[in-house]
């Protein structure tokens, strides 16, 4: 049972400090619950995939700067500083169902996304971010910011009666870990 709402459009944490929560989307933390216990902002990191020329794309390019450490989980959202869009976002793999995709189709965000929310995802220590960006223009930078909220968790043992769910990954992702 979840008592808070995510995707808020003011950007702040969804929970609090000493909140309870069951991470979705982690294999490894199927069954567990944790509990908040530091909070702290992480004001900006920057990736820039460098040169692109028109029409070019990045590939699918690791983003290092949001991996975290053990026991650590991370609310991030994007800004697109350059004239590009991000063609896609995976978590935890090449082979995972992109962020912001339908049955047919992929949703693009640039610079002009008025919601900065629809651009929110969740990360967990140092499992992997992909994104492929694609360059509108010829650009000698190509960067996307991330800024965002780093919580430290620790386990609980006993299920509690109130906690929230925090996706890491996308809803697919979370109906292919129940099947298992």
């Amino acid at each position: 049972m979840s008592r808070t709402i995510l995707f808020k459009k003011d950007f702040e944490p969804v929970v609090n400090i000493g909140d309870i929560i069951k991470v979705l989307g982690v294999a490894e933390l199927r069954d567990k619950f944790f509990e908040v216990v530091w909070i702290e902002p992480a004001p900006m990191v920057e990736h820039d995939f460098e040169e692109l020329s028109s029409g070019e794309e990045s590939g699918d390019t690791v983003i290092d700067e949001l991996k975290l450490d053990e026991g650590e989980l991370g609310q991030w959202r994007l800004t697109v500083v350059d004239n590009l869009y991000i063609k896609s976002l995976r978590i935890g793999g090449r082979n995972m169902i992109p962020l912001w995709s339908t049955k047919d189709d992929r949703g693009k965000i640039d610079r002009s996304i008025e919601y900065l929310n629809m651009t929110e995802f969740w990360t967990y220590k140092n499992i992997d971010v992909y994104m492929n960006v694609v360059a509108n223009e010829d650009l000698t930078t190509s960067r996307v910011r991330f800024y965002g909220w780093i919580y430290s968790i620790e386990e609980v043992t006993k299920r509690p009666e109130y906690y929230t769910r925090i996706p890491v990954g996308v809803r697919i992702t979370q109906r292919r870990l129940t099947k298992r």
